[in-house]
């Protein structure tokens, strides 16, 4: 296992469950955490902050860097995909997006699932079409951009 991060409200179950996984596997302690998986994790006072903006600016910065437009709503009804019976258009981007698409889908951002669900069943044979859902993806990410999930209560980091 690369990462693991440890919560819980109980200081006490935190040093144990350290002490348990350390006699049987091989583990290094690397303090607070600030990012794991791609993720971004801001200690507060009231609790943790969960971020996925840096992830998204990084992975994204590749497939879009001109346009810094926005939506407000990732998936434009009115965009019918098909297969392309047009000229060909490489793959190669477009499948690196949709798995960079999905993971921010399954980890942070769920109400894009629709939209990538939609424009994922296309990964060979595409046209121009294609390309503008991703990037309408893509400019709705840009708009949640500074949404953040917010975890209050009584969670116990060690430092």
């Amino acid at each position: 296992m690369d990462n693991m991060l440890i919560l819980y409200s109980n200081d006490h179950m935190i040093k144990s469950t350290k002490k348990m996984l350390s006699s049987k596997f091989y583990m290094k302690e690397l303090g607070v955490p600030i990012v794991i998986l791609g993720i971004n994790i801001y200690k507060t006072s009231n609790g943790l902050i969960l971020s996925k903006s840096y992830y998204v600016e990084k992975s994204f910065e590749k497939f879009s860097k001109s346009d810094n437009s926005t939506v407000k709503i990732s998936i434009n009804i009115s965009v019918y995909l098909s297969k392309n019976r047009g000229k060909w258009i490489n793959q190669l981007k477009y499948s690196w997006i949709t798995r960079n698409l999905i993971y921010v889908m399954n980890y942070t951002w769920i109400d894009i699932a629709y939209s990538v669900n939609k424009r994922s069943r296309y990964t060979s044979n595409l046209s121009i079409n294609h390309y503008k859902v991703i990037k309408r993806i893509l400019k709705y990410l840009r708009y949640i951009l500074d949404y953040r999930l917010y975890y209050t209560g009584y969670l116990v980091m060690l430092e």
